[in-house]
């Protein structure tokens, strides 16, 4: 099952680039932005439902044509940095990005992140999931120091939009990470990356635009270490076994299309 056929909102492009004319492969067909103020989207000729969150804009899918099931969340931007926003092409399926939060191990073997402990499991509530960690964070790469012991709550909404909180130095520095999949055919995915800091400390309005781009580092250099997960195209079958990637499975399974449910059960 894959989520092409997946009802979803997922991620378009971000908003100063969706203007009237621009095209994106995905869904297996040709999404085209067609109007702005308000933004319009069409997949094939087919308008679609847009929302705008955040500076990205947004695109319900949903192969039975039926309304958005949910709404995406509102982040605060007040206090923290001007958003980065990067966009890039790769192997793998909105469902590989959303199972990290359940995959415990591959927070240590894949990111290099010491003592990783589970505060709270993995979650799920309706359309919503999400995971909070505690682990010592290495800052500048997987083999050295120095390190920060660091907090890391993230929440989904659906399977294209997960945001990320980490906090460190006892809440004074905190790094706000979005990873927006979005399909485009079977095999291949877009993945727009929003990032914002902020400093709850003494000129930290000044200082946080100055270590944004060390942390946007970081950041892709932690979604390039997922991408070789990611590509590996994991499945509830592959995982069986584990209970939190079971409970994963099993919420992700609730937004499969009843397409994807028939060609499931005639294959």
């Amino acid at each position: 099952m894959t989520s092409r056929c997946a009802r979803s909102w997922y991620a378009i492009a971000p908003e100063d680039q969706a203007q009237p004319g621009v095209e994106r492969a995905l869904f297996g067909g040709r999404v085209t932005v067609t109007a702005a103020d308000p933004t319009r989207v069409e997949l094939d000729g087919r308008a679609l439902p847009v929302c705008i969150r955040d500076g990205v804009v947004f695109a319900w899918f949903d192969p039975d044509d039926g309304p958005p099931t949910f709404e995406l969340p509102r982040l605060n931007a007040r206090g923290w940095t001007r958003s980065s926003v990067d966009t890039l092409t790769c192997a793998g399926q909105p469902e590989s990005v959303m199972r990290d939060l359940a995959d415990y191990a591959h927070f240590e073997s894949t990111h290099g992140y010491i003592d990783p402990r589970p505060r709270r499991g993995f979650w799920s509530d309706g359309h919503a999931c999400g995971l909070e960690v505690d682990f010592h964070w290495p800052i500048v790469s997987h083999r050295s120091w120095p390190t920060m012991v660091a907090a890391f709550s993230n929440r989904c909404a659906g399977l294209g939009y997960q945001v990320s909180d980490v906090r460190a130095l006892g809440g004074r520095f905190r790094s706000r990470h979005r990873v927006l999949p979005t399909p485009i055919d079977d095999r291949r995915m877009q993945v727009v990356l929003g990032l914002e800091v902020r400093l709850a400390l003494p000129l930290g309005r000044l200082i946080a635009p100055l270590i944004h781009p060390f942390v946007r580092t970081a950041f892709r250099r932690d979604v390039g270490d997922d991408m070789r997960l990611w590509a590996r195209l994991p499945d509830a079958e592959s995982d069986r076994g584990d209970e939190a990637l079971d409970r994963y499975w099993a919420w992700a399974d609730a937004f499969a299309s009843d397409r994807a449910r028939r060609e499931s059960a005639s294959a």
